[in-house]
């Protein structure tokens, strides 16, 4: 883009950034930008990184102007113009660049690669649907806190049929369940997915073969979790789950090896935190004694000596109210969707 003589305006301005993909708007934000902004196609072009350029105009005339393209089709248009036009001024040097139209150069690129490179999020739910809904709800809300606009997260969703997983879970066919989610797993990559997600804990028994499906990146459920605990400077935590997530290695080995001290509940309170999944937490159920009932399982866990507790099935955070307990509580299926939309963005 050829540099020439410069305008700027003297009142605020608004700029409004869209960006393309294919002819499709992937990306649009209206930002205030203070101060004189230089010629803004001068400057824009000064700021784009090498081979790319942006379409510019301002509102007193046309939205004329070169209209660039990225290398692997994605194409950028950006509209300044004033709120108060009060003056249009010529021959502002290009020497000295406007601070103004730089930080806008910046924020537009670094949507721009986040938007460029966002993944598409492979999610395998149904085990059970009312959590899967959870995640779903979790993936966009914090796509769109991250790239605002009218962003939501690119994903594909393939539920399962809980109604066989259970069955094979309560059988100790854990084999006839991994391949299930096995196909499950291939099916979403065929489909575009290159983030995978298991949104269950009890089905990450088998999660290694879930992983070695595909070559699409998969977030073990644990990890996030393990992650969080340790920012909160936390050693010893609580695990509520199903018995399966509760009494067997396979998730608490994967917490204990960030360093971790897990705990388990009581046989009773065992017993009674997987009845309520199985029975009602699946079905949508949320009952006032129930929520009492692991309110006062987690003030046992903190006689124990847990300082935090894991929410180790994906339905638990829809019972448990944080403001009646006195631990910090750690929501799997939130913690492991947040995981996937930060590895979804990510350049």
């Amino acid at each position: 883009m050829r540099a020439g003589a410069g305008r700027s305006i003297t009142a605020p301005a608004l700029a409004t950034v869209e960006l393309r993909n294919q002819g499709q708007p992937v990306i649009g934000r209206r930002i205030q930008v203070a101060g004189e902004l230089g010629d803004p196609r001068f400057e824009i072009a000064q700021g784009l990184p090498r081979g790319h350029s942006a379409r510019m105009g301002l509102r007193e005339r046309e939205n004329d102007g070169a209209r660039g393209v990225f290398h692997d089709g994605v194409s950028i248009s950006v509209n300044i113009y004033s709120i108060l036009l009060k003056s249009i001024v010529s021959k502002q040097p290009p020497s000295e660049p406007n601070r103004a139209v730089h930080r806008l150069v910046q924020w537009i690129f670094e949507m721009a690669e986040m938007s460029r490179t966002m993944r598409t999020i492979g999610l395998i739910g149904g085990m059970s649907w009312e959590s899967t809904a959870i995640y779903y709800k979790a993936i966009n809300e914090e796509t769109q806190r991250l790239l605002g606009g009218h962003h939501n997260a690119r994903s594909i969703v393939l539920s399962l049929d809980f109604a066989e997983i259970e069955a094979h879970q309560a059988a100790g066919q854990w084999n006839e369940a991994a391949a299930l989610l096995r196909d499950a797993a291939k099916t979403l990559v065929r489909a575009g997915a290159s983030i995978l997600l298991l949104c269950t804990n009890t089905m990450h028994k088998v999660a290694s073969a879930v992983a070695e499906a595909t070559d699409a990146t998969f977030i073990h459920i644990a990890d996030p979790t393990a992650t969080e605990i340790r920012k909160h400077g936390i050693r010893t935590v609580g695990l509520l789950g199903t018995r399966y997530t509760m009494e067997e290695d396979f998730y608490r080995q994967r917490i204990e090896r960030s360093g971790l001290t897990v705990l388990i509940p009581e046989r009773q309170e065992r017993d009674d935190v997987h009845a309520i999944i199985y029975d009602e937490l699946c079905h949508g159920l949320i009952k006032d004694d129930s929520r009492t009932r692991y309110q006062a399982i987690v003030s046992s866990l903190a006689t124990r000596g847990a300082e935090g507790v894991i929410l180790g099935c994906t339905e638990i955070g829809m019972l448990p109210d944080s403001r009646y307990v006195n631990l910090p509580l750690f929501d799997t299926a939130r913690l492991h969707a947040m995981a996937a939309v930060a590895e979804s963005v990510r350049s």
